[in-house]
């Protein structure tokens, strides 16, 4: 289902639509099926290649999911700043996880595609949490 939504969201988006408004379209609909208050602090009018695009929504969609499913978070954050490097930052105000743990536990399939996906458009990725403080992604490109 959520595949149909986003693959119906591409197709009718236009193609040289800002990436701020397309973030903000993106984790509104999320934050609205997780049912978690959404605060967006977002630099207008940024630019990405199709294939950063795409990469980053894939990224704030995977984080945003599990702050709620897992996380249990109650609001999350969004900012975004474009000036010499693109930094996105996706904090939530969840019950946090030890990252070491996590890394190593079975399933973490989510934690490793983000990383891997910064890594391929060759940025950085930094996960930092801690047990009843929530969680903050960052991504630097």
């Amino acid at each position: 289902m959520d595949e149909s939504r986003r693959a119906i969201a591409a197709l009718t988006q236009p193609l040289d639509e800002p990436f701020d408004v397309t973030l903000a379209a993106t984790a509104e609909e999320l934050s609205e099926r997780l049912g978690a208050r959404l605060e967006l602090d977002l630099a207008t009018g940024v630019h990405v290649s199709p294939a950063n695009r795409e990469a980053l929504l894939r990224i704030v969609r995977e984080a945003m999911t599990n702050a709620g499913r897992h996380g249990r978070a109650s609001e999350i954050t969004l900012h975004l700043v474009n000036g010499g490097r693109l930094e996105l930052r996706i904090l939530d105000d969840g019950i946090g996880f030890d990252p070491e743990a996590a890394a190593n536990q079975p399933g973490a399939f989510g934690l490793i595609s983000m990383r891997e996906r910064v890594q391929a458009l060759g940025g950085e990725f930094r996960l930092l949490s801690k047990l009843g403080e929530g969680t903050c992604i960052e991504v630097i490109l």
